[in-house]
């Protein structure tokens, strides 16, 4: 049940994640929301450890340095002859192969969660050292069947090390170079898988994580549990969202703990999200990063 009051919403249980991994370039289209993202899930879940990895090109580095050491980013150097907004998705994925038994959340930098309570018990549907995947059923019947949403994808780290078939020594680069080799010597679907191609979603071809994510689990032995997002009560996301397809905020039910997340309009304007804002206790604080 969603819950009608926030007090209950964020009672502690034994969190069914450790790690939220969130990732970006250096952009102000997702840069910005980092804040965002430390107070939302230190609301929420504070015992559990966000991880923002971060993407810079080398012209960038020190200000990427700056802002690992203000905000504890993880950096990762960008590497030639893939789209920068691409190697941005990615990095996030990476940070889930690295942490072994711990569970990890793979979270959108421009989406924070506004209650623990759907989260929590959603999750915990999720059978141990299985990829539990959110939202399947959205796609059936779609050009996107056998896709699934990227978020809230949560498992074990070994479990995302097994699907991309990494071992303890792999590096960022190795990483990707591996992807690489998975996308030349395997048969496309969409030809979406291939992170070369443009990072821009508004070309009609360009790279899709989601895609390149059924690539790998056609013939990964890692086990996979699919969770409708309605598998607890009937989620009705246009209710239950604050979407940035449709943004409008009830304060009142956001102050109630009504929605379960926000999608939120890009690049980040503390105008439109001030409500947001307030409700996590920020709006007087918030800092842009570039």
């Amino acid at each position: 049940m969603i819950p009608c009051n926030l007090v209950d919403s964020v009672k502690l249980r034994h969190h069914p994640f450790d790690i939220v991994s969130v990732s970006s370039n250096i952009c102000r289209k997702f840069i910005n929301f980092l804040p965002l993202q430390r107070a939302a899930w230190n609301k929420f879940f504070p015992d559990c450890a966000l991880h923002f990895s971060i993407v810079y090109a080398p012209e960038q580095y020190d200000d990427a340095k700056q802002i690992a050491s203000d905000w504890g980013c993880n950096l990762y150097r960008a590497v030639p002859g893939i789209p920068i907004g691409n190697q941005g998705k990615l990095a996030r994925l990476f940070e889930a192969t690295r942490h072994g038994d711990k569970i990890v959340l793979i979270a959108d930098a421009d989406s924070i969660p506004l209650q623990s309570a759907y989260l929590q018990d959603l999750l915990s549907l999720r059978k141990p050292y299985h990829l539990g995947m959110i939202g399947a059923e959205y796609y059936i019947g779609s050009v996107d069947s056998g896709k699934c949403p990227m978020v809230p994808t949560t498992a074990e780290s070994v479990v995302f090390k097994k699907i991309f078939n990494l071992q303890d020594s792999s590096t960022w680069e190795s990483f990707l170079k591996q992807i690489l080799s998975k996308v030349e010597y395997s048969n496309p679907i969409d030809k979406k898988e291939d992170p070369r191609i443009s990072d821009d979603p508004s070309k009609l071809l360009h790279f899709s994580d989601e895609s390149l994510m059924r690539l790998y689990l056609n013939s990964s032995p890692a086990p996979c549990q699919y969770i409708r997002r309605d598998a607890l009560f009937p989620l009705d996301i246009q209710l239950h969202w604050i979407d940035r397809s449709w943004f409008m905020i009830d304060e009142e039910k956001l102050r109630l703990g009504f929605y379960t997340e926000a999608n939120l309009p890009r690049p980040f304007d503390p105008l439109v999200c001030d409500p947001i804002l307030r409700y996590l206790g920020i709006h007087n604080s918030y800092n842009f990063i570039v």
